[in-house]
């Protein structure tokens, strides 16, 4: 089984992103490049996140229907929506 990595890796890091903006007023305390360093951290978990999923879906089967139902098949060809986020291209796991 194989699904759309990327629409995951995309989603891990909008998930990320949209986080780090609720937290703004909180971060503003921070001086700049403590901001700067807090999102890239953020990131940096959102992209091992989606790595440890992908890894994951490789032992693990239902793990990867499941994705598989949230992401989009790649070996169909069709596309799932997740959040407004789709992947750029078909890759399996």
């Amino acid at each position: 089984m194989s699904f759309d990595a990327n629409a995951l890796r995309l989603h891990t890091a909008l998930v990320s992103s949209e986080q780090l903006t609720r937290a703004n007023g909180r971060l503003r305390a921070l001086a700049p490049d403590e901001q700067d360093t807090v999102a890239e951290l953020a990131q940096t978990i959102a992209r091992g996140i989606a790595r440890c999923l992908l890894d994951e879906a490789k032992r693990n089967a239902a793990l990867g229907e499941a994705l598989a139902a949230i992401y989009g098949r790649s070996d169909h060809g069709a596309s799932a929506r997740h959040g407004g986020t789709q992947g750029s291209g078909r890759v399996k796991p």
